[in-house]
């Protein structure tokens, strides 16, 4: 029974990294494409957008959770000034929205549900009024007068690329930046 495992886990990791590497080779080749002005031949149907989407680093297992979320913050917002030393209690937010597909389509900011693969207007009309919400409330970037206004995609490896990438140009409609994709097991 441990062998078949040893076997199975062997197989199953070069499949996600394989997953993961072509779904970050799709996103720099759109780039490349369109910041040098090149054409993308596409049926009618295809989108033709470009969502500028951030990958993080992998966590390191030997960093406390504290040290987890200073590189995750500066990641995310390179003009942060991370304390030395570093702080053993996690700030209570970051400001950091988390858009979820889930495996029935439907999707979630944090815990709250807002709409579904099939209709993301609804996701999308949450998304500015939350943005909205923190403009008047000057919520800002830490060392900017930036609107805080990232949000992070938790899409399991499972999912569909299309399905992935739709719901990463709604949430950039909404006026979303930075966009960080999170991929199973990989968490902040």
């Amino acid at each position: 029974m441990k062998k078949l495992k040893t076997k199975i886990s062997r197989i199953v990791l070069p499949i996600r990294v394989i997953f993961i590497l072509t779904f970050v080779v799709g996103f720099v080749m759109v780039l490349i494409l369109t910041k040098n002005n090149a054409s993308i031949s596409v049926s009618e149907e295809v989108s033709t957008k470009t969502v500028l989407v951030k990958i993080p680093p992998i966590p390191n297992k030997n960093f406390t959770d504290a040290e987890r979320f200073w590189q995750f913050q500066k990641f995310l917002y390179p003009q942060t000034e991370v304390p030395n030393p570093i702080p053993e209690s996690i700030p209570n937010s970051c400001g950091l929205l988390y858009v979820s597909i889930e495996s029935d389509g439907k999707l979630k900011i944090n815990s709250e549900h807002n709409g579904s693969l099939e209709n993301t207007e609804i996701l999308r009309q949450r998304l500015q009024g939350i943005f909205r919400e923190r403009s008047e409330n000057g919520v800002y970037e830490e060392g900017s007068d930036k609107i805080v206004k990232a949000v992070l995609i938790k899409a399991s490896l499972s999912l569909n690329y299309g399905d992935v990438f739709k719901i990463a140009e709604v949430v950039k409609e909404s006026g979303a930046e930075p966009i960080v994709l999170q991929t199973d097991k990989l968490h902040y």
